[in-house]
């Protein structure tokens, strides 16, 4: 059997291996990265943001670090591109959100209100309103352009650990430590509905699928779930990887070529980064992690806490805890 035989779909439909190598290793950050994201219309610059208070901004092709971004007092939770890639925005410790042009990293405004870690930050596709979620356990609804605050969601009774909007802007997803996820209406602030876990498991994460009919869901018991938003029911669980602690940000990548398929990417508290195939269920790459920055091998030696996913190429970047080289970008074979 060749090497395409092998990763090929094999007779259970499970795939044997995403394919997924380490390309390069990114180095500039002095703490952990919590964030990553590609620029969202070619992904030639990478956004990272970390606890030590900066944003970098990276050529994809090459590693080099083209622009840091200063500003915030404290730790950077999270970063967003706008969907015109005008504009960042950064989620920070000290208790505010900026926003940022991308081609100059002028900062061009401050978003005050929190009243607690500001934890996860994003725009609408259309880009007239950004969405923050805090540990304050609200979430606010700004206005992007004159960054004043268009209304509060008292949203959850623990603090809220992702914000996410659908591709038509008529709703946004919010998960908490409380066990609790939550359908807005972004036009008046309407709760539409609240999916609860039965375990009441603290979720870790959300986001909805871009076909916005479903709610990727990930619990601190370890599992991952795709979610019918209107309905409620499970259409799939996703298990073989350890989340008890972290909150994780996974990615959904698709892939072209051979390997070609939509893969459910995330890290795992063991420092290994786990790869699915969106519509199966079997855990089909293990990218494995090491138990310091001495071992053998190219996966990080700490928690990967963010995945993102190339919006044109079969590539995905990582962002972990170690204090240095913590960033890692990962290609598919073709």
């Amino acid at each position: 059997m060749d090497a395409a035989e092998r990763h090929q779909m094999d007779t259970s439909g499970a795939s044997t291996d995403a394919g997924y190598q380490h390309v390069r290793t990114l180095e500039g950050h002095h703490s952990s990265v919590a964030g990553v994201k590609f620029k969202p219309d070619d992904g030639a610059i990478l956004a990272s943001c970390s606890a030590d208070g900066t944003i970098k901004m990276w050529k994809t092709e090459t590693g080099e670090t083209t622009r840091t971004l200063k500003g915030h007092k404290n730790g950077i939770n999270d970063v967003a591109w706008s969907q015109d890639c005008r504009y960042l925005c950064s989620a920070s410790d000290d208790q505010t959100a900026m926003v940022w042009d991308a081609e100059s990293g002028k900062q061009l405004s401050t978003l005050s209100g929190h009243s607690n870690f500001v934890f996860s930050i994003k725009f609408s596709p259309a880009g007239n309103l950004l969405v923050s979620g805090s540990f304050d356990e609200t979430v606010r609804v700004w206005d992007a352009r004159t960054s004043g605050i268009i209304r509060e969601l008292p949203a959850h009774s623990d603090p809220v650990t992702s914000v996410d909007i659908n591709q038509d802007g008529t709703t946004l997803v919010s998960s908490s430590f409380d066990g609790l996820v939550r359908i807005w209406d972004t036009s008046n602030g309407k709760c539409l509905r609240t999916v609860i876990d039965e375990n009441h498991h603290p979720v870790s994460f959300t986001r909805f699928t871009p076909n916005g009919r479903y709610l990727l869901v990930a619990t601190l018991n370890g599992q991952m779930a795709l979610r019918n938003c209107e309905d409620n029911k499970i259409k799939k669980v996703y298990r073989g990887y350890q989340n008890q602690m972290y909150c994780l940000v996974p990615a959904i990548s698709c892939t072209k070529g051979r390997l070609g398929g939509r893969w459910l990417v995330t890290g795992s508290e063991d420092n290994g980064i786990c790869v699915w195939e969106i519509n199966k269920r079997e855990l089909c790459q293990k990218i494995e992690g090491r138990s310091s920055p001495s071992a053998l091998g190219s996966g990080h030696c700490d928690v990967p806490l963010c995945v993102d996913a190339h919006p044109t190429q079969t590539m995905i970047a990582s962002g972990a805890g170690e204090k240095d080289s913590s960033i890692r970008l990962w290609r598919a074979s073709e």
